[in-house]
C-alpha cells in the first residue's frame, strides 16, 4: 500500500498517474509526489484534486504502470 506521509490535500486531475498531496500546516508547507500508481485504478477509486487524506491513510496501491 502506498500511505500518505502527513496530513493532506490531494493535486491530481483524471488520468494522470501521478499523485500530489499538499501538506500546509503550521510548520510545513510541502509538495509529495507518489508515483508508480494505475490512473485507471486511482480513477476508479476517486483519487483527484480536493480528496484529503490523514496521515497514514492509504492512497492507493504500489503498480507498474506500462511496465516501467
Amino acid at each position: 500500500d502506498i500511505v500518505a506521509v502527513a496530513d493532506g490535500m490531494v493535486l491530481r486531475a483524471r488520468k494522470q498517474e501521478a499523485v500530489f498531496l499538499f501538506v500546509n500546516s503550521p510548520t510545513a508547507h510541502v509538495r509529495l509526489r507518489y508515483i508508480h500508481m494505475n490512473p485507471k485504478r486511482l480513477d476508479e477509486d476517486g483519487i483527484v484534486s480536493g480528496k484529503r487524506f490523514a496521515e497514514g491513510e492509504t492512497i492507493g496501491m504500489v503498480g507498474n504502470y506500462n511496465d516501467y
